[in-house]
């Protein structure tokens, strides 16, 4: 089993083809279901994230330094979080094979044996200290879901102490 969380992202020119990939399935989808359904089980055999498993099958190339956060909710629509990178990076002209964003289901490893805040608040704060920029993802599931949930605002206060540029 590779390390818990991982400070690289994965490309947005892989969110895009994953999402159309998944097109059918996907539709009105959360991030819970696409990690449940399609990440976790992608995972399973080598235990580790997403981009460790790639890297392990030899996929390397949608793999990078991650250079934009993403802070999100699991029970808002996976699609508007692929949405938010997209316009971050049309908005800056960024090429969509450049921008490698760092996203917990394809970061983070989910399949540790115990999951200790601690460690994984800390390498949180490691991640943040590289990352220049962030994308925060409201969803408005019954209600501003985002500022509801205390791990977000944890990962705002991160970002603001790391000197992120913040995008909501």
């Amino acid at each position: 089993m590779t390390s818990t969380v991982s400070r690289e992202g994965i490309s947005l020119s892989f969110l895009l083809l994953f999402v159309e990939d998944i097109r059918l399935w996907l539709n009105d989808k959360s991030t819970r279901e696409v990690c449940e359904q399609i990440i976790k089980p992608f995972t399973a055999n080598v235990r580790s994230s997403y981009i460790d498993t790639l890297k392990a099958k030899g996929s390397t190339t949608h793999v990078g330094q991650a250079g934009l956060f993403a802070s999100h909710v699991w029970n808002c629509r996976f699609k508007d979080l692929v949405e938010a990178c997209t316009r971050f990076a049309d908005e800056r002209s960024i090429p969509n094979d450049k921008l490698y964003v760092w996203i917990d289901i394809f970061s983070v490893n989910l399949h540790p044996k115990t999951f200790d805040w601690i460690t994984t608040s800390s390498n949180l704060r490691s991640v943040m200290e590289v990352i220049p920029d962030a994308v925060v993802v409201l969803g408005f599931a019954k209600q501003l879901t985002w500022m509801n949930r205390a791990w977000c605002l944890y990962e705002f206060t991160l970002m603001n102490f790391h000197g992120l540029r913040v995008d909501v």
